[in-house]
């Protein structure tokens, strides 16, 4: 299991999605406009108040995005602020994962070059346009290359056509994606 950030936690955001964040980004999501109206200070005691309650005191190292919320509330409270608004789990970036094997339909020929960047646009406008994504997490890249190439071992080959994939898919996303998207490439 990768190892969190010290200041970041796992927020649950349904039965199916958990995001690692950091605190303070979180907090600046849920606060919106009003963290503007804390001292830099503030704020970093805010976060370092919720980390310790919710790791030290609770045990916790992953959170349901409500209670994050309401404990976010209170420590505010101490602090002599209030939340005016309440948080709501739409403000999290939705998490889209897919593999890059669902956009090429499971093709299982080799060497259809011309066929594989278009079906790779495709698959990732697809992609993009469904709900409200704003972390793209594409995987399959490894079982992609070794099929499309006929590679047994992963070799010098594999890894310039990985490259290559590599950058075409981010150039894609670069063109198609909004500001405040991100695209996760994991082989």
């Amino acid at each position: 299991m990768i190892q969190l950030n010290p200041d970041c936690l796992v927020v649950l955001c349904d039965e199916s999605q958990a995001v690692p964040t950091s605190v303070e980004s979180l907090t600046l999501q849920i606060l919106g406009e009003q963290a503007s109206w804390l001292d830099a200070g503030v704020l970093k005691d805010i976060c370092g108040a919720v980390l310790s309650y919710l790791r030290e005191e609770q045990g916790k190292q992953s959170v349901p995005f409500h209670e994050f919320a309401e404990i976010l509330e209170e420590v505010l409270r101490g602090f002599g602020l209030s939340l005016n608004s309440r948080a709501d789990e739409s403000q999290l970036p939705r998490v889209v994962k897919t593999n890059v094997m669902d956009w090429l339909h499971d093709r299982q020929d080799t060497g259809f070059d011309l066929m594989l960047f278009h079906l790779l646009r495709d698959g990732l406008d697809q992609s993009l346009q469904q709900g409200e994504a704003r972390i793209l997490w594409v995987h399959g890249l490894r079982h992609c290359v070794k099929q499309h190439l006929g590679a047994q071992r992963w070799g010098r080959r594999c890894q310039q056509f990985n490259d290559q994939l590599i950058a075409f898919i981010r150039q894609c996303f670069d063109q198609k994606a909004g500001p405040g998207y991100s695209l996760i490439l994991h082989p």
